[in-house]
């Protein structure tokens, strides 16, 4: 179907302002369509809010190029889409980037995890019970899911089989820390891999690095910095923190 590329809106589960677009993903994408024009590998629905717009599943980097490109239209395919069917669309799509994203394995993550939290609170155990999902085998385990927010398995289940436990455990426990203030996450998620994202939360918990300062040593790390090259400078600048305030200490 023709669509109009002002008509086209982002997924709805897409966190924009947590997960910015990436402007050199966007450059290639300009490159490969100016090379090899572009390919129908897009999918969307009509907007169930806004008559007349529709919401793509993902391809969000493509339709900003197109755009650069001064496109005005595409021929994309429309299917009947729910809610359920466009996060976990959006979520193979950001898994294909999860060892060079933290951000799209967190704006992946909290997505699914709001949304299920949401959903059980809206619902009885009677209708998890016979739906297709099956996020709960039993209804005390959906209780607690209504009281305390959704877990890391209840998750997995929602995701799928390409999804590990260790990657949400990893993205969870960022998110966690974030919300406790204790920990800027926007550091973390420059890292190059989630792994020296996960390595530079834990150290600055561990070393009790104020959020400040999580800043300031980020900004000395190089681009392509290691878990364990992360975990070093944390630790040499609590050591020297640690040696400042003895020897202020010492002349008082």
């Amino acid at each position: 179907m023709e669509i109009l590329l002002k008509d086209i809106m982002p997924n709805p589960f897409r966190r924009e302002k947590e997960y910015p677009y990436d402007p050199a993903k966007i450059e290639r994408f300009v490159n490969s369509i100016n090379e090899n024009l572009f390919w129908q590998n897009i999918i969307a629905r009509k907007s169930p809010n806004n008559n007349g717009k529709f919401e793509i599943a993902y391809g969000h980097h493509r339709i900003k190029a197109l755009k650069k490109l001064k496109y005005k239209s595409i021929d994309i395919p429309i299917f009947d889409l729910d809610d359920n069917q466009m996060l976990k669309i959006m979520a193979e799509e950001n898994h294909d980037d999860y060892k060079m994203s933290p951000a799209a394995l967190n704006e992946t993550i909290k997505a699914v995890r709001d949304y299920l939290n949401k959903q059980v609170k809206g619902e009885t155990w009677e209708v998890f019970r016979t739906g297709t999902e099956h996020l709960f085998d039993t209804e005390h385990g959906f209780k607690i899911a209504q009281g305390k927010g959704v877990g890391e398995d209840t998750i997995k289940r929602f995701l799928g089989k390409n999804w590990s436990k260790s990657q949400i455990e990893q993205s969870i426990a960022m998110i966690n820390a974030e919300e406790k203030d204790d920990f800027d996450i926007e550091v973390a998620e420059k890292m190059p891999t989630t792994k020296a994202a996960r390595s530079f939360q834990k150290a600055a918990k561990t070393y009790k690095v104020p959020k400040k300062k999580q800043r300031e040593i980020a900004k000395k790390l190089p681009k392509d910095v290691s878990s364990r090259e992360v975990e070093k400078a944390i630790r040499k600048e609590k050591k020297t923190r640690r040696f400042l305030f003895n020897l202020i200490i010492r002349f008082l």
